[in-house]
């Protein structure tokens, strides 16, 4: 063990490194990243002194120890941190003086803080020195709060090519944003280059960004307050930028000005982006083109990637003088755009023929109410062979007259619109192989996406009509408590009055960029409530202004205690980050030596259990609070955000009859079905949660809780209300709903019902009854995760549906397992399975194959299927593929 020599513990819940493990002297490689638990690194890390590897990325510590310098061996470190907020002892700086300097050896540095880190910014500067002076550096991941900063790089005596072979910096104050705009494909893109740059929260184009941008190979530009052309930044400087994603610029007109341009040496114009292939720019309110003015006819000539998404003031995507420098183009999408009318203008297709784009292979337009023309130049493309529309209700005819047909692989859109579409050129029938329908998604707009059970249940007639805008947040909503419905509680009319100073302006700029009120002088008033997670107390602050403080012991309170400290960061964590009319606003933290305060919005009129308590609520009261939460829970599943406890005790109302979602104590990111872990409260528990079994459960959960909570308003108690904790969870854990009484109303049992809906068909005690079923039918219940749950092929054999012989399983996306008893029938003859994403095997592995007829899916599910049991090539000649619909809801 001493000889070990590679040591990897990411993504363990490790909470501490053991005194042991600092034995391991020759160590060469050692890898803690996304270790969530592990906050403090001990000073014996410095024992190991043979180190070149040391990565913690995505493991959030508070500081890098001093004792780090003793790795005089390491070349490679990566770092993330953390902002404390609730330790009593803080070290002062992030990384200790002349740690990286008695790192001579290092080559690739990656440090990731928290934008909001004070200590950061105090010490930034000096970090920066201190990166410079080590000469063996190839790779740096940086983040600088001000543009000043990157002129300790002096990029101007270099060579050609800078010494760092790739680096990633972030410049500019900005406030990190888990809800920030930046499409997901626009991110990924971004990460493929080895020499980022992003440039977030600027005014103008800065010496310092125009310097590093002549090296960089990729350019975010993210909320810059007055670039009104991305050729401010120049021309001659962008010549080596392969990717430019431009976000939330509100000036921004276009991308070039041709009378801008500047000659070269020869006395013609400077190419402009000449080695340019991919460009995103999203949410320009003001974009009006991409060229204006005088065009040179070398720019943009290897561009092969154009997506523009959100971009109010576009009337047309290109002018025919423009084709000519497209010519590499192959894939455009525009999305959002609400004035498009034409993608490109012109009148004599003979003519321009030859500059219409001739690489062009995809096209997707989506959302664009007022486009009633692709082109007036009829043959846009020889080329295409993909076009996907959807939300084009003006869109009659599309330019595919002069295309063979052989080449095309599909058109896809909404069946209404195909069959209203008015063709030139062609038949419309001559198209029916190709053509491939969405379906059709009434009233759907980009700013209602969701998951399926949320989009199903917002459809229901229980929830007519629509939530009121709110131009400005009320004053007060919430104050969360752990688990309690004293968010409200009477107490001293004076209180126990408390005056403190917080050196915090009366305004902050939230992660959306606009104004949030912070907390500067307060008193703190009457006793609310309490809970497990503190004391809720009324705020006051000198200007009047009302507020909801929690108040959190600091003291040592054992292991216990230290890990609701560690639950209540990550609740912090999240709720900082948050920015919804439906979800407590967060407003800031202060402490002193033995309290932790959190400051909230008020809610006036407590927890919607304490209201019911008070009040009979109707199906008109409880269908405009369902819309709230609905709307609430639709925004932290965008953010891959599942709440985990939503009950009537954890949804507070204000006066105005605002609803808002409290209490993230149990809440956690997931991007997956990748949560395993029991929490939650027994009687709003899903079944999923309760009966793991290490499959995991996601945003779904979320949806059975819902269910419960609106039977909840309904009735006036929890459901389950007659049983013992025990006794609801064993039926939770069956899959048994909570009963639903005929008296409720038709809408509100429908919508209930779909909240509530089966995760499990069968269990195996119940398979036995079912030994004459010949055809099963499965189809859109959306929560079903498997139909068969199980561990022992051996012993539950004889009960596994012997007479199956057809199973047909549609639009189920959750089902990741048909059975854990892997031999769900000996007599299946033929499945059928659409839109099952999730489904990766099937239980088809002791089957004689010779009473096969058909295995029928789409041919994209078929290829990345995992085969239990058998090899998946010797299926093919029964497999029938579906043609492919993608993106189907």
């Amino acid at each position: 063990m001493l000889n070990l020599q590679i040591l990897n513990l990411s993504r363990t819940p490790i909470k501490s490194l053991p005194d042991p493990l600092f034995k391991l002297v020759n160590l060469k490689s050692f890898f803690l990243n996304h270790c969530v638990l592990l906050k403090l690194l001990p000073s014996g890390i410095g024992n190991l002194s043979c180190l070149e590897v040391f990565h913690l990325e995505g493991t959030e510590i508070i500081a890098l120890p001093k004792e780090v310098e003793r790795l005089k061996n390491l070349t490679s470190l990566k770092l993330s941190f953390r902002e404390p907020i609730s330790f009593n002892q803080q070290p002062k700086t992030v990384i200790p003086v002349g740690v990286i300097p008695n790192l001579s050896k290092l080559e690739n540095l990656y440090i990731d803080v928290s934008p909001e880190d004070d200590r950061w910014k105090a010490s930034v500067g000096r970090v920066v020195l201190e990166v410079c002076t080590v000469t063996t550096l190839d790779t740096l991941q940086f983040y600088f709060p001000t543009v000043e900063l990157l002129s300790h790089f002096n990029w101007d005596t270099m060579p050609t090519s800078p010494p760092l072979s790739h680096f990633k910096f972030t410049v500019g104050d900005h406030t990190n944003r888990i809800i920030g705009q930046l499409p997901r494909d626009a991110e990924v893109e971004l990460g493929r280059y080895d020499k980022c740059l992003k440039y977030v929260n600027g005014k103008g184009a800065p010496e310092e960004i125009k310097k590093v941008l002549r090296h960089a190979s990729a350019f975010f530009l993210d909320r810059n307050m007055t670039v009104e052309k991305l050729s401010e930044f120049e021309i001659t400087n962008m010549k080596q930028l392969k990717c430019c994603v431009i976000g939330e610029c509100d000036k921004l007109q276009a991308i070039i000005d041709g009378d801008q341009m500047v000659t070269n040496a020869s006395g013609g114009l400077e190419v402009g982006f000449k080695s340019l292939e991919y460009l995103y720019i999203y949410c320009a309110r003001s974009l009006r083109s991409i060229w204006e003015g005088q065009l040179d006819n070398s720019g943009f000539k290897v561009l092969k990637y154009l997506v523009l998404y959100m971009c109010p003031q576009l009337t047309t995507i290109f002018t025919p003088g423009s084709l000519a420098n497209l010519s590499s183009l192959e894939e455009l999408t525009v999305d959002d755009c609400s004035r498009v009318t034409s993608l490109v203008s012109g009148s004599d297709c003979e003519n321009e023929i030859k500059h219409v784009l001739p690489a062009l292979k995809k096209i997707s337009l989506r959302f664009l109410a007022e486009l009633d023309n692709i082109s007036d130049v009829v043959c846009i493309s020889p080329r295409l062979e993909w076009m996907n529309f959807y939300h084009c209700p003006n869109l009659k005819s599309l330019p595919i007259g002069k295309v063979f047909q052989s080449k095309w692989r599909q058109i896809k859109g909404e069946e209404s619109w195909w069959q209203a579409s008015e063709w030139q050129y062609t038949e419309q029938d001559s198209w029916k192989g190709i053509f491939t329908s969405y379906g059709e998604i009434v009233g759907f707009s980009p700013s209602s996406k969701r998951s399926d059970a949320l989009s199903e249940a917002t459809a229901s007639s229980l929830f007519e009509g629509r939530i009121l805008e709110k131009e400005v947040l009320s004053e007060g909503c919430s104050s969360p408590s752990n688990n309690t419905d004293d968010h409200n509680a009477a107490g001293n009319d004076r209180g126990d009055y408390k005056s403190l100073t917080v050196m915090e302006p009366v305004y902050s700029i939230s992660p959306n960029g606009k104004f949030r009120r912070s907390i500067s002088s307060w008193q703190k008033g009457k006793l609310l409530g309490s809970g497990s997670f503190g004391t809720v107390y009324e705020g006051f602050t000198d200007d009047g202004f009302f507020f909801a403080v929690r108040e959190v012991s600091l003291l040592d309170q054992g292991s216990q205690g230290k890990q609701s400290i560690l639950q209540l960061e990550q609740e912090i964590s999240l709720l900082r980050k948050f920015e919804h009319e439906n979800i407590i606003q967060y407003l800031g933290t202060d402490k002193d030596e033995s309290k932790l305060y959190i400051f909230l919005e008020l809610a006036t009129k407590g927890s919607l259990a304490k209201l019911y308590q008070k009040y009979h609520l109707r199906d008109s009261q409880v269908s405009a609070y369902t819309r709230q939460i609905l709307s609430g829970l639709k925004y932290l599943h965008d953010q891959d955000v599942v709440h985990r406890d939503i009950k009537c005790a954890n949804i507070l109302v204000d006066a105005n009859g605002s609803v808002k979602l409290a209490d993230f104590g149990l809440a956690k990111a997931t991007k997956l079905k990748d949560v395993k872990s029991s929490k939650g409260t027994p009687y709003w528990m899903a079944p999923e949660v309760v009966n793991l079994k290490n499959r995991g459960y996601g945003l779904a959960a979320d949806i059975w809780s819902l269910g419960c909570t609106v039977l909840e308003m309904l009735t006036g108690r929890p459901p389950y209300s007659h049983l013992e904790g025990v006794q609801a969870l064993f039926r939770i854990g069956r899959g048994q709903p909570p009963l639903v009484p005929d008296s409720l109303s038709k809408d509100a049992q429908d919508f209930i019902f779909k909240c509530l809906q089966l995760t499990t068909i069968f269990t195996p005690g119940s398979l036995a009854n079912l030994s004459s079923l010949e055809e099963l039918t499965v189809d859109d219940c959306s929560r079903v995760t498997s139909l068969v749950s199980g561990s022992d092929c051996e012993n539950e054999i004889k009960h596994v549906l012997p007479a199956l012989k057809k199973i047909s399983l549609r639009f189920l996306a959750e089902l990741d397992n048909i059975s854990d008893v892997v031999c769900i029938s000996p007599r299946l003859e033929w499945m059928n399975f659409y839109h099952c994403p999730n489904l990766k095997s099937l239980s088809i592995g002791k089957v004689f194959q010779f009473k096969w007829r058909q295995i029928k899916g789409e041919e994209s599910w078929w290829q990345a299927s995992e085969w239990q049991y058998t090899e998946q090539d010797s299926w093919k000649g029964i497999f029938t593929s579906y043609g492919e619909i993608l993106n189907y809801m």
